[in-house]
């Protein structure tokens, strides 16, 4: 017996074998601020996209490997020439955010200290 159907995701529509179903679920943004992060940055960017509908990562003049570590694992990585600070890499991932539509934006950072899995304790009450 051969089953087969048809899953298509869309911003904010699910359709299943053309029958649309509403789903209001916000499109949720992880961003990453990242300084010479290569050896962790993978284990950030892996966690957050369990819970994210993308990932951006501000590598914020590393001069290690942290951007392409991040773009070959699926981040968008925005660069920023030389380090320009905290502020700057938060900056540029609110400016990206917007960009992509994003209903919420949840930061990480980059050196592994916030833990992943605590993004849908966060979300939980936004999305009440």
């Amino acid at each position: 017996m051969k089953v087969s159907f048809l899953l298509e995701i869309e911003r904010p529509r699910i359709v299943v074998d053309g029958v649309g179903v509403e789903k209001n679920k916000p499109f949720v943004v992880v961003g990453i601020p990242a300084f010479n992060e290569e050896n962790s940055i993978a284990a950030v960017v892996v966690g957050a996209q369990k819970f994210a509908d993308a990932v951006i990562v501000c590598d914020d003049g590393s001069t290690d490997l942290t951007a392409e570590i991040a773009e070959k694992l699926g981040a968008d990585v925005v660069r920023h020439e030389i380090n320009s600070g905290y502020g700057a890499a938060i900056r540029s991932l609110f400016e990206r955010a917007r960009e992509y539509g994003a209903d919420v934006l949840i930061t990480l950072d980059g050196d592994g200290q916030h833990d992943a899995n605590e993004i849908p304790n966060v979300l939980k009450p936004i999305v009440q």
